[in-house]
């Protein structure tokens, strides 16, 4: 599943280059909404196979620049993903959600909370069930802390 998060990097971008001024305030908010077609590769660990992915990703960003501070939102979800396993013809589907949280210092602190639920199924019964929070901090002398908690990568 690591390949199909593609969106992730790219949605970013579109964050930072859709601001809009609020009138009357110093604040700076920005919002976009994006839609990518993923057609993707994986491996599942649960298949033991190669599965080609199709779908679609949507991608929404929101948030505010207010002085030297940044914070946004990132919600993506991708649909209706479609998959073909390589090696046994099986036909997989999935949805996957991602969302994360950021605030950040322009001198440099960031924290980040990154969370992603997911299902990638089969008819045969072979399906992989995902889900992990992780929170990453780094302060202004670039000293990082991550948190990984509540994994689940289950094959059932």
């Amino acid at each position: 599943m690591k390949k199909v998060f593609l969106c992730v990097a790219i949605a970013g971008s579109f964050a930072i280059s859709s601001f809009a001024q609020k009138s009357g305030s110093s604040a700076t908010t920005f919002s976009n909404d994006e839609q990518m077609v993923v057609n993707e590769q994986d491996y599942s660990s649960c298949a033991g196979e190669v599965i080609d992915f199709t779908g679609t990703c949507s991608i929404r960003t929101s948030g505010t620049i207010n002085g030297n501070k940044i914070s946004y939102k990132l919600h993506i979800n991708y649909q209706n993903l479609k998959g073909l396993g390589e090696t046994t013809g099986a036909s997989y589907q999935g949805n996957i959600v991602e969302n994360d949280i950021v605030n950040e210092d322009f001198t440099g602190a960031y924290d980040k909370t990154h969370v992603v639920s997911g299902a990638i199924t089969t008819a045969g019964g072979v399906n992989r069930l995902v889900h992990i929070n992780v929170k990453t901090q780094v302060d202004v002398y670039g000293q990082v802390t991550t948190t990984v908690s509540n994994i689940t990568d289950a094959c059932q």
